[in-house]
């Protein structure tokens, strides 16, 4: 476990440096990602002068990771910022002078890639066929319609009608499907090509995933409607959506990047190197058409579920869970009911227990400057004291 001892003491008075520690508590933060680092930089600020931080790797950053291989730099945590007004991860890479490649058309969309994108979006059936343009434009515009219903579910905390279940996936799955059967203007196999592409978005909303961030190829299961949103684990490789190819080649090289959630994301970590570059390439070559398609000379892959400092890429609220699950995952203990109870002591931040911004770089920042917020008001008095 590496350590580090964060001092910021404001005077160089040995006798003045010492009463200050002595008087100030000594704060521990755990963990050296956005959460942590952001939490230490704002107690610094604040006066503190006795901040140690805990890292249980050889690295900081904790699901931000970036990995070079050669000249390149590929992002195995988060590739994307999610809006730009307000939010601190944003104006983090913005000083720092991160943002060269962002585009007009990537800030009008609220997403911004940190790879720079092509934008032109292939969509291919297993049987190699090239699902057409407009076919694509109008069952999007149909899914997002559909799943902006969805909003009920936050705004109610209850299904949309009393048919449907307790599940934006499952209620957005259902609604789409009988509005496609019931299209009097679609041939039938236009509507098997719609039914098709259900669970590739389900699959893509999943990955966070988007057909507007660079080239994508997607792929969309072509054949009988199918109730299963899980598979057998022989049969992992269906829960890949997409991959996205990596622009501009001269900086990347020929790279794709290939997105996969779910336990079916948890089976391909247990698989090697050579398995999973075998399936993909056989995907490629199925949903392509193109046998020729030759292996990956080498893969890459981050493994958050399997790595026992992150089991997982980021939080998310299951069915039957809600927004006052998160708050209490950021209670602090003990947790002050009243002036008896005893000052917190242990203090919880990071994305997951950011009600609003939870799964997001930003949701962890700010989870760690709520929590050193805390501790700046419970020792407000200590800090404008005179050492």
């Amino acid at each position: 476990m590496q350590s580090c001892e964060i001092s910021a003491d404001s005077t160089d008075d040995p006798l003045s440096s010492g009463l200050r520690r002595k008087r100030q508590p000594r704060i521990v933060v755990i963990g050296a990602g956005l959460a942590g680092l952001s939490a230490a930089k704002a107690l610094l600020e604040s006066g503190f002068t006795d901040v140690t931080v805990l890292e249980a790797t050889d690295r900081i950053g904790g699901r931000v990771q970036s990995v070079q291989i050669g000249h390149a730099t590929f992002e195995l945590g988060a590739t994307w910022i999610h809006g730009s007004h307000g939010n601190p991860v944003y104006h983090l890479a913005e000083d720092n002078g991160l943002l060269e490649e962002t585009t007009d058309s990537e800030r009008s969309v609220g997403r911004i890639s940190l790879y720079s994108k092509n934008g032109v979006a292939y969509h291919l059936t297993n049987s190699g066929q090239r699902i057409p343009k407009d076919v694509v434009e109008e069952f999007s515009d149909l899914y997002n319609e559909v799943y902006n219903l969805t909003q009920e579910f936050f705004q109610r905390g209850k299904p949309v009608n009393a048919e449907s279940q307790n599940s934006v996936g499952v209620f957005t799955r259902d609604v789409v499907r009988k509005r496609v059967k019931a299209d009097p203007d679609d041939t039938e196999a236009v509507k098997r090509l719609k039914l098709a592409m259900i669970q590739q978005y389900l699959k893509v909303e999943s990955c966070e995933s988007s057909s507007h961030s660079m080239d994508e190829v997607s792929l969309s299961e072509f054949g009988e409607w199918t109730e299963i949103l899980t598979y057998p684990e022989e049969l992992w490789y269906k829960k890949i959506c997409s991959f996205d190819v990596l622009y501009p080649p001269e900086r990347y090289g020929h790279v794709l990047s290939g997105w996969i959630c779910g336990e079916e994301a948890l089976i391909m970590e247990k698989c090697d190197d050579e398995t999973v570059a075998e399936t993909c390439t056989e995907m490629l070559r199925k949903f392509t058409g193109n046998p020729n398609i030759p292996k990956p000379r080498r893969i890459l892959r981050s493994s958050w579920g399997s790595n026992p400092y992150f089991r997982g890429s980021y939080s998310y609220t299951q069915v039957g869970s809600s927004g006052a699950d998160v708050e209490k995952l950021a209670k602090p203990l003990p947790y002050a009911e009243s002036s008896k109870t005893p000052p917190m002591q242990v203090m919880f931040s990071g994305e997951a227990t950011h009600r609003k911004y939870y799964s997001t770089t930003h949701g962890a920042v700010l989870s760690g400057q709520r929590e050193a917020a805390r501790l700046i008001e419970m020792y407000q008095d200590l800090l404008q004291c005179p050492a």
